[in-house]
Order: C-alpha cells, then structure tokens, then sequence
C-alpha cells in the first residue's frame, strides 16, 4: 500500500531537533510521498532545499498564506512570486493560500488576503500549477474568488460540509485531516472517493490533543476512510494515490 501526506509542514521548529527520524517513521508506515507545504514565507526556500535532499519522497508546496498576507509589503509580495515563478518546474503546487477570517477580523487585514490570494491565483493560472486553499471562516468569499479559476484545487484541511460539497460539484479535492471531528466524518461520508485526499497538517492537528502530530499518523486518516466507505484500505490507498498523482501532475 501506498500512503500520502497530502499537506504537512516539516520546517516548522517543532521538527528541528528529529526531522529524520520523523521521516524513517513516515516510511516504516507506509508512506510513499509527502507533500511539505512552506506555511510561511521564512520557510519558501527551506522546503525546496528539504525536497531536492529528499527527491521522489518529498514535494515542495509554496506560496504566501493568509496568516502572512496582512504583513506583506508590496516588494515581498513581488518577491513572492517571483520565487514562485522562478522555481515553477520544481514545486508541486502553489498553496496554502486563501483566507483566515478567524484570526483576521479587521477590514484592512481582509483586503490584504484578498489581494495577496488574487495575485497567485493569476500567476497559478499563467503557470498551470494547481493551488492549496486554506479557508476559514471564509466559505462564501473563497468559492467567490475561485468562482472563475481554470485550475486545479485542493481544500486543504476542509471541516466545512459546504465547502466540500461545493468543491466536489467543481472538481476539486477535498483533503481530510487526522483531527478527529463528526464534522469530519460527515464529509468523508457524503465526498466520493474520487474526490478525497488525507493529510496531517503537521505537526499541527494531532489525533491525540497535546501531542506532536507528524506525517505517519495520515494512515490513521486512511483507516477510517475504508471504515466509512466499507472498502478494503489498500483501495482506498490506491485510489487516493491516483487522485494526487492527478491533482499534482
């Protein structure tokens, strides 16, 4: 069987002291491929580096989230993405990207997402790279804003039952995390499997509160797909490589 790590963030510092051993777990568990997303900008060229240390495991995501866009200065926007640009044939995707209402309530830090997330999304489109969506709390603007996109598109981490009944009617995927909820269950029940991905986040959104979470824990994400589902889990395996192998290209 073939597990991914559809989304993880291995630069992040609570990984600096054990990231190799955190990798030879991830393989011991099974997994195949993980995609590390920069999270934040600091981390950009961190994980292109971690990727070409580690070529055919992991895959570089990269892009300015919404956390950083209310700091951004028009230069490191531009800087942004031409980094992107420049080292377009090497990332996977361009993410996560999107809106944080629930951090993010003033009007001017929501303009910023706004202008940050509609900046990649055009250059996503000019260099046919698929996009990470991170939203929270912000259901009715992220479909708004996606409305006319031509591309390829995950919801990262989706726990919104709209969302992801809408992603599935434009094609999107719709990644699950190893956080437990019945909210989570809802849309893993009601997504078809051709439109599903798992990830962990990591080291954020632990199965167990207070711990560390890491990428070997997706394959409890899996369990519980074939357990819904009711198919046989290296199924569910292959079929979820299949929909990354398509969705990343």
């Amino acid at each position: 069987m073939k597990f991914v790590d559809a989304h993880c963030h291995l630069l992040h510092e609570k990984f600096a002291d054990d990231l190799l051993s955190v990798l030879e777990r991830a393989k011991q568990a099974g997994l195949a491929r993980i995609y590390c997303v920069s999270g934040l900008l600091a981390h950009d060229v961190g994980v292109l580096e971690l990727a070409a240390r580690h070529p055919q495991f992991i895959f570089p995501v990269i892009g300015a989230s919404p956390h950083d866009a209310p700091r951004m200065t028009k230069e490191e926007l531009e800087a942004e993405l031409a980094l992107i640009e420049k080292n377009a044939s090497r990332i996977s995707a361009i993410g996560e990207i999107g809106f944080e209402f629930h951090y993010f309530a003033e009007d001017e830090e929501r303009r910023a997402q706004y202008k940050v997330f509609r900046a990649q999304l055009e250059l996503a489109e000019s260099l046919d790279k698929p996009i990470v969506i991170h939203s929270r709390e912000a259901t009715v603007p992220t479909l708004a804003e996606l409305a006319s996109f031509k591309g390829r598109v995950m919801l990262h981490c989706c726990t919104d039952a709209l969302l992801a009944a809408e992603g599935v009617k434009r094609g999107w995927l719709v990644s699950q995390p190893t956080l437990k909820s019945r909210t989570r269950e809802k849309i893993i029940g009601a997504t078809p499997l051709e439109s599903l991905c798992c990830e962990t986040d990591a080291p954020l959104l632990a199965p167990v509160r207070g711990e560390r979470n890491e990428p070997a824990n997706v394959r409890l994400v899996y369990e519980e797909v074939a357990q819904i589902k009711k198919k046989d889990l290296e199924e569910v395996s292959e079929k979820i490589f299949d929909n990354l192998a398509g969705f990343f290209g």
